[in-house]
């Protein structure tokens, strides 16, 4: 990734990978957009052990998800997106981070449970979470599945290329 990003300025959206964060360290002309995609899964994995809490999380996360499916089907122009996302989604993001701060500190979750894991892991990169809501970012997806759903062909077919040697083989 260093070598396909030298001397990109722009910005990166991807999950909370170390590597990224230490990418993005190295090059000051790239800015870092988290994915909330990574962060919900999180959440979601940890609903069946932690029930109402991190269903709580979830909830939050869809009612962030909807408001982009309005900015979508209303065919919303970037600088539009950014006024909707001021007005709705920054609130839900707030309501977030106080959960999150408060679940970090309160001492009630168990170090290795799902939410702990959940929460720490979106707590870490919550700077990132909240970029595609800033003025001028309207460009920018909530996540990064349509990213990710284009190169998976490539993905699998590397795994399966594997066994036949060659991808044209």
């Amino acid at each position: 990734a260093s070598e396909l990003l030298e001397g990109f300025a722009g910005r990166l959206q991807s999950d909370g990978f170390v590597a990224y964060g230490t990418l993005a360290a190295r090059n000051p002309g790239l800015t870092r957009i988290a994915c909330w995609a990574h962060a919900r899964r999180k959440f979601v994995e940890a609903v069946d052990r932690e029930g109402a809490a991190a269903a709580w999380y979830v909830a939050e996360i869809q009612r962030l998800y909807r408001i982009e499916a309005e900015a979508r089907e209303a065919g919303l122009g970037h600088e539009a997106r950014c006024a909707l996302r001021a007005g709705r989604s920054v609130p839900v993001l707030a309501s977030i981070k106080a959960r999150l701060d408060a679940d970090s500190v309160a001492g009630h979750l168990l170090p290795s449970s799902p939410l702990a894991i959940a929460v720490r892991y979106t707590a870490k990169i919550w700077a990132g979470l909240t970029r595609y809501a800033e003025p001028g970012n309207g460009m920018v997806e909530v996540d990064n599945n349509l990213v990710e759903n284009a190169i998976r062909p490539s993905a699998i077919g590397k795994k399966n290329w594997l066994f036949i040697g060659h991808p044209k083989a």
